[in-house]
C-alpha cells in the first residue's frame, strides 16, 4: 500500500534541487539535539528489556512533556519501535533520507547556574531525528542526507530537556568537545 503522506513529505523537502551528501552520524548530533541520543537510549531499552517499563524511559517523558499534547506517548513509542524494526529488517529507505540545513548557530545551555556556549558550524538536523537515532543505534557511521541550502533557526531540544529535568549535567559529557566556553550565569 502506498503511503501518500510520506510522498507528500518527501516532496516538501526532497527534490532534485537539493544535493545529497553523506555525513558522519556523530557530526549531525549537534549540542541542541540531545533528543537524538534519548531516542537511541530508548532503542537500547527496547533491545534489552522489550516493552517492560517504557513509561520510565526518558524518551517516553520526552514525548509526554515536550511534544505536542495530542500525541499519546505509548502510541508514539510503538510507532518509533515499528520504524526501528522496519529499518532493521528492510534497511534504510533511500528515498526517504534525513534532511539537514546550513546553519552557523551558537546555542546557549544553562544548567546548574552555569552557561555553556555550544557551536555547530555547518549543518543541523532538520528532519529525521528518529531515523538518525536508528541508524546510530544499528552501528552505522555515515548517513546520506538531503541538504537544504536555505538556513533555518533550529530548536534547542537540549535546553528544553534540561528545563524539564530530562537531561542532567553528566549527560553533557557527550558534547564536551563542542563547548566553546563555560561561565557563570549572568
Amino acid at each position: 500500500m502506498i503511503d501518500f503522506n510520506i510522498i507528500k513529505r518527501c516532496l516538501k523537502y526532497h527534490s532534485p534541487l537539493h544535493p545529497i551528501v553523506e555525513y558522519n552520524i556523530d557530526d549531525l548530533i549537534a549540542p541542541n539535539r540531545a533528543d537524538v541520543l534519548v531516542r537511541e537510549e530508548f532503542l537500547q531499552h527496547l533491545d534489552e528489556f522489550g516493552w517492560s517499563n517504557i513509561k520510565y524511559t526518558r524518551y517516553y517523558d520526552l514525548v509526554d512533556q515536550l511534544m505536542s499534547s495530542d500525541k499519546d506517548p505509548t502510541d508514539f513509542s510503538k510507532k518509533f519501535a515499528n520504524l526501528y524494526d522496519r529499518i532493521k529488517d528492510q534497511g534504510f529507505n533511500k528515498y526517504y533520507l534525513i534532511t539537514v540545513a546550513h546553519t552557523d548557530m551558537t546555542h546557549e545551555l544553562i544548567l546548574n547556574n552555569k552557561k555553556a556556549y555550544l557551536s555547530n558550524d555547518g549543518v543541523e538536523l532538520r528532519d529525521g531525528a528518529h531515523r538518525l537515532a536508528v541508524q546510530k543505534h544499528l552501528g552505522k557511521k555515515k548517513v546520506r542526507c538531503y541538504v537544504l541550502t536555505n538556513g533555518f533557526n533550529p530548536p534547542n531540544y537540549t535546553q528544553q530537556m534540561i528545563n524539564k529535568n530530562l537531561f542532567k549535567e553528566s549527560d553533557l559529557e557527550v558534547f564536551k568537545s563542542s563547548f566553546n566556553s563555560i561561565g557563570n550565569k549572568t
